[in-house]
């Protein structure tokens, strides 16, 4: 991992598991991140999710779903993960929160999709685009159901979001890719 200052860049420590196609809380700072899933072989999705302390990494309680290439919101303590996919070219729209401890199963997204953004907080959040189906769509997450969202401007997946769930940017992404 590298940790990003004001005016430079120093290495922090590394995950127990090398994987990669992983999601992560990013909302937060980053002596308190949590990454989850991933591939750690060719085909394989994993269940595994890691805290950040801002030094090193521990492992965590896994996911009850293995996934890769979900989106996640949230922070250490208050995460969201949605979508992804399995080992195959199987689409999800199952999610999950966490609380700091364990992952709990949640309503799932009216759509499966892989690949996709994330923005906001646990209670509020936001997952857009995809590599799979739905690749311009956005769903806004209350906390406890799923809602219709705006639309990209551009359909794409391998997304990069960042901010709150009124105000998101979605960023990076490869249109037209499906695996």
């Amino acid at each position: 991992i590298n940790v990003i200052t004001g005016a430079a860049r120093s290495s922090g420590g590394n995950m127990g598991t090398a994987r990669y196609k992983i999601a992560s809380a990013i909302r937060g700072t980053q002596d308190a991140a949590l990454a989850w899933g991933g591939r750690d072989a060719p085909s394989t999705a994993t269940d595994f999710s890691e805290e950040y302390n801002g030094v090193s990494w521990t492992e965590g309680n896994n996911l009850n779903n293995a996934t890769r290439g979900s989106g996640g919101a949230g922070t250490q303590t208050a995460g969201l993960r949605a979508g992804g996919f399995d080992g195959g070219p199987s689409e999800q729209n199952n999610a999950e929160e966490y609380d700091g401890t364990s992952w709990s199963n949640v309503t799932a997204m009216p759509l499966t999709r892989r690949l996709p953004g994330g923005a906001g907080i646990q209670t509020a959040a936001l997952i857009f685009g995809s590599t799979g189906s739905s690749t311009d769509v956005t769903v806004e997450y209350d906390g406890t159901s799923w809602t219709a969202g705006g639309s990209l401007s551009t359909g794409r997946g391998y997304l990069a979001g960042y901010g709150l769930q009124t105000a998101a940017v979605a960023s990076g992404g490869t249109p037209g890719v499906t695996n």
